[in-house]
């Protein structure tokens, strides 16, 4: 394997597992007030997250935003 196929290999493997919210976070957070929007979405994620019925996939959603 070449290091140009290594590196799109890499490439490839992050694309496929990165959460597809991630994406949408950081065209987001390009936005005019994005990432203010963004802080108030994690804080309504906090604020909720002991109701929710799956809290690890949010868990990390609020650990992308926090990042």
């Amino acid at each position: 394997m070449t290091s140009s196929n290594f590196i799109q290999t890499c490439e490839n493997i992050h694309s496929y597992t990165e959460p597809k919210y991630a994406e949408l976070f950081r065209l987001i957070g390009r936005q005019p007030d994005g990432v203010h929007s963004l802080v108030h979405l994690r804080a309504d994620i906090l604020k909720f997250l002991p109701e929710i019925e799956s809290p690890a996939y949010v868990e990390r959603m609020s650990e992308s935003l926090r990042d």
